[in-house]
């Protein structure tokens, strides 16, 4: 992103636009990028970003204009509008919880994860996700979170190791033994592996199910409207019908479409990679409120994240990774104290963690 900027400025570039410009860098390159625009509004560019973080709006911008179906809500000089006056203005109405309240779980286990090295070299990673249960994925970038959910689901064959789910040992490196044993993901890349942007909602909602749509090789067009329309009513989705082509929708509801469409079959074990990346923060709660839905009607979910409150405020317990094993393991009393957020990051880094809780023992209530 840095290398882009200073091409286009060493230009004679007066006017910079940049959109979502760190939405899939580390977080020391953010804090880089952001002087980089600072030093540059102070020579006199012009710069236009579109964010949906707030912290990066404060950072950056003297002034914020916020869009919302296409229109102008309102433009701001940042010294007159408060973080709770810009997240109105995005979503029309007040957020007063943004994450709902977890429920419990059964002591049943779905998926169970035993010795599994997903790179050479690498320590091998065992636990098992309950049903209910949502499990956290904590770590810096390149940890190894992605490429652990990938394993799992089969589109990476691990070096070792076995993934059960309902008591069936899915093949290494078999995507297709994973969704026959009722296993859904969401990747990290929406737009590149999630998604064909180029088709429509309703062709979208159904690539991973077209089987149980379709009568001797050809589809019942009127059972696949009806069981996609009920998913996307319940997932709330906003567009102009089933055939609206997906790149025209938000990513907030590209995000829906991508998750919602392994609703129309069962699900046992959801993976989900980054799961609000590029996703304006009325969405946000609107995921979290169908990851916590889902989780409550007894599907087991595996959940990685760079965002830390997603990890403190949905996962029942969270496993911390580096160089791509498990570096420590947190539990519901640990992701509720107060240096918690300390606690991950020096797990993540390798440092000294004496609060963390030993992957074998889970505290007493």
């Amino acid at each position: 992103q840095i290398i882009e900027i200073i091409k286009a400025t060493s230009r004679g570039a007066r006017v910079l636009l940049l959109d979502e410009p760190t939405s899939a860098i580390a977080e020391r390159e953010v804090a880089h990028l952001t002087q980089v625009v600072r030093n540059l509004r102070d020579q006199g560019v012009a710069v236009l970003f579109t964010t949906h973080k707030m912290e990066e709006i404060r950072s950056m911008a003297d002034r914020v204009v916020v869009l919302r179906d296409g229109r102008l809500i309102t433009d701001s000089a940042l010294t007159e509008i408060t973080d709770d006056g810009i997240v109105t203005a995005m979503i029309g109405r007040e957020l007063e919880n943004l994450f709902p309240e977890l429920g419990g779980h059964a002591d049943e286990v779905v998926l169970q994860v035993d010795d599994l090295v997903i790179v050479p070299g690498a320590d091998p990673i065992s636990f098992t996700v309950r049903r209910g249960e949502i499990l956290g994925l904590a770590g810096l970038v390149g940890a190894g979170r992605s490429e652990l959910i990938e394993c799992i689901y089969g589109i990476r064959r691990p070096v070792s190791g076995t993934v059960t789910v309902s008591g069936a040992v899915l093949r290494p490196g078999d995507a297709g033994s994973a969704i026959s044993q009722h296993v859904a993901i969401v990747p990290e890349d929406r737009k590149g592996a999630g998604a064909v942007l180029s088709m429509s909602v309703l062709d979208n909602a159904t690539l991973p199910r077209i089987g149980a749509f379709s009568r001797f090789g050809v589809i019942t067009e009127r059972k696949r409207r009806s069981a996609v329309g009920e998913v996307m009513s319940s997932m709330r989705l906003k567009s102009n019908g089933l055939g609206q082509h997906m790149e025209n929708l938000s990513g907030g509801n590209q995000q829906k479409v991508v998750l919602g469409r392994w609703l129309t079959g069962t699900v046992d074990a959801l993976l989900l990679d980054e799961p609000t990346r590029g996703v304006d923060v009325g969405a946000r709660s609107e995921i979290y409120r169908i990851i916590v839905d889902l989780a409550a009607q007894g599907m087991a979910v595996v959940m990685a994240s760079s965002d830390m409150p997603e990890i403190l405020s949905l996962a029942h317990r969270s496993l911390v990774m580096r160089e791509f094993g498990v570096a420590g393991e947190l539990f519901a009393r640990e992701l509720a104290a107060p240096q918690v957020q300390d606690t991950i990051f020096r797990l993540a880094s390798g440092l000294d963690a004496s609060t963390t809780t030993p992957l074998d023992e889970e505290p007493q209530a």
